[in-house]
């Protein structure tokens, strides 16, 4: 269950980093127009399964399924001086240059996913 939540951190992450890359496109202005974002997934992937090392497993629990199973769920977390240095090596990997503005932007595209899952399940429950 451990391995299972470590992977859907690392599939999140990569999520998040799509969403930094299509915001860093935006941001960005080359002398011939165009930009590429595949350095920041390349370096995004190498990088995540270097710092998933540092998560750790905060709750876990049986959890009743509709179908009346019961399953082990663990909820796996990064600290947040973690995920800012993952967001620190990831750039830094990505050999882009960035003005401190633009990296405070995608620092917050690179939270701002997480956040939005939260609030979508939260919204969720209250339907539910």
């Amino acid at each position: 269950a451990t391995a299972l939540a470590r992977a859907e951190i690392a599939k999140q992450i990569n999520i998040q980093v799509k969403a930094m890359d299509k915001t860093y496109q935006n941001l960005t202005d080359t002398a011939d127009g165009s930009s590429s974002g595949s350095t920041f997934e390349s370096v995004s992937k190498q990088v995540t399964n270097q710092k998933l090392s540092g998560s750790r497993a905060t709750k876990l629990d049986y959890i009743d399924f509709p179908d009346g199973s019961q399953k082990l769920c663990v909820m796996v977390t990064m600290s947040p001086a973690t995920t800012a240095a993952l967001y620190k090596e990831i750039v830094k990997g990505s050999t882009r240059q960035l003005s401190p503005q633009h990296e405070s932007v995608l620092f917050q595209e690179f939270k701002a996913y997480k956040a939005q899952q939260e609030l979508d399940s939260e919204l969720d429950k209250g339907n539910g």
